[in-house]
């Protein structure tokens, strides 16, 4: 792989049909390449329209929510653009995938692109 220390890659994870936005760095080039067309997609998506954020629960353990053990200390929410979920949108477009999180805990992060 070669250094791709200065991209990071745009995940969505989705909890039902509520999503958030994360950043990761990538681990091959080949996510590298999807991070920076979703990265693009989002800011033409943003650029589009209205856009709204829905704040929802992190999954966190109870009293933890906001602080650094939880989420790192981010809040997270459903980013729309015109009433359309953008995280669905990026799924839908192969540059995105789902990411199911439980009532208190995620599990790591899917990483399909580098197997």
């Amino acid at each position: 792989m070669s250094d791709k220390s200065a991209y990071q890659e745009t995940y969505i994870r989705a909890a039902g049909a509520i999503a958030f936005i994360a950043i990761i760095k990538p681990q091959c080039d080949r996510e590298a390449i999807l991070g920076n067309r979703a990265k693009a997609r989002l800011q033409e998506l943003v650029a589009t329209g209205r856009t709204h954020v829905s704040k929802i629960q992190c999954s966190c353990r109870p009293g933890t929510e906001g602080t650094p053990q939880c989420n790192y200390g981010r809040s997270c929410g459903v980013l729309t653009i015109n009433g359309r979920d953008v995280g669905q949108i990026l799924i839908s477009e192969g540059l995105a995938v789902p990411y199911q999180c439980g009532p208190i805990t995620c599990p790591r992060s899917p990483r399909p692109w580098c197997g």
